[in-house]
């Protein structure tokens, strides 16, 4: 789980941006920490790649977006490091873009939008069932929208991501599944990749 991002110049070790998706709160002379110590392994081995260090009950992970800034997630201690190293290598790439293209202070105020995409889990809710059942009400409920008064039924699939309810860097995608008979041999194709499939 990826708990905090950190955007620091690596020169003074003033952290420039961060966002944070769980209640974890990161010390400051925990990244100051990181950053040191890292570049204290780089510097007595130039070949070294990139390793997590282990500080405090965190896993701190780092990648240059550019020669003098540091990209730092800060993840669960069980956290796979190939897999957050790939996403790191996903978030650095729009940093990169925007500070060539449009500056430091822009990249400052974009930081947020820009790993967010990276970082963020998308979940596929899956809502089954025969026609008429709710599936695309209980699917207006959760968007805050007014369901609709009269039945209309789906036409093969109607796939909203939920922006009103997020928890930590996930979020939510709902496919809601037209149960009329005729739509069902698509259904097989449609449960691909469902993280929770709900029977209503």
């Amino acid at each position: 789980m990826i708990h905090n991002t950190f955007l620091v110049r690596v020169s003074n070790g003033k952290v420039l941006a961060s966002t944070q998706y769980w209640p974890v709160d990161v010390k400051p002379e925990e990244v100051v920490e990181f950053v040191e110590t890292r570049l204290e392994l780089r510097s007595a081995d130039s070949s070294m790649q990139e390793i997590p260090l282990i500080i405090g009950d965190d896993k701190y992970h780092g990648i240059e977006v550019v020669s003098d800034l540091l990209l730092i997630f800060v993840t669960d201690t069980s956290e796979d490091d190939h897999a957050i190293f790939e996403r790191m290598e996903d978030a650095a790439k729009p940093l990169r873009r925007t500070l060539e293209k449009k500056g430091l202070s822009k990249l400052v105020e974009d930081y947020e939008t820009l790993v967010e995409p990276s970082v963020t889990t998308r979940l596929k809710i899956a809502l089954v069932g025969e026609g008429g059942v709710g599936k695309t009400t209980t699917l207006h409920l959760l968007l805050g929208d007014t369901p609709p008064k009269q039945y209309v039924p789906t036409i093969a699939l109607n796939l909203e991501t939920v922006e009103n309810i997020r928890f930590g860097n996930y979020s939510l995608v709902l496919w809601d599944f037209a149960g009329q008979e005729r739509f069902r041999t698509l259904w097989r194709f449609y449960f691909h990749g469902a993280d929770v499939i709900f029977l209503v």
